[in-house]
């Protein structure tokens, strides 16, 4: 699965299986799988999942940048 530029943490004790996420997510990001909420597909940092319900956090992935030799 692509990660795009976030990862999706759901805490399973605290999500109680509404699935208010799952629909409000405009990039599908997000499915109910065994009465929890899973990132599914590249998460894009819109936040509203994590502004919505205190199981969720969204984390920035963050990858050092790669310089070419020749740029030096």
């Amino acid at each position: 699965m692509e990660e795009g530029l976030g990862r999706v943490s759901v805490d399973p004790e605290r999500c109680d299986g509404c699935g208010l996420c799952v629909e409000l997510c405009p990039f599908n990001s997000l499915a109910m799988e065994g009465g929890t909420v899973r990132q599914v597909g590249p998460c894009y940092l819109c936040g509203g999942c994590e502004a919505l319900c205190k199981a969720i956090r969204v984390e920035p992935l963050l990858e050092p940048k790669e310089f070419d030799e020749g740029f030096r």
